[in-house]
């Protein structure tokens, strides 16, 4: 669902999917992230599996 989110950056610097950013920062939002740069900290400091999780879906094997 996230995949049909508009893109509205520019064309420059690294560019994550829109899907990516907006499923991280959800999963963030919901384990206690209150701001930009508490997202970010929980972006970097996650285990790859608890980023990942997001984006494969509610039917993904654990």
């Amino acid at each position: 669902m996230l995949m049909f989110l508009a893109d509205p950056r520019k064309l420059h610097g690294v560019r994550h999917p829109v899907a990516a950013i907006t499923a991280v920062a959800l999963a963030a939002t919901l384990t206690g992230a209150r701001s930009f740069q508490a997202i970010a900290e929980w972006a970097t400091d996650a285990p790859a599996d608890q980023r990942e999780r997001p984006l494969q879906g509610p039917n993904a094997a654990r």
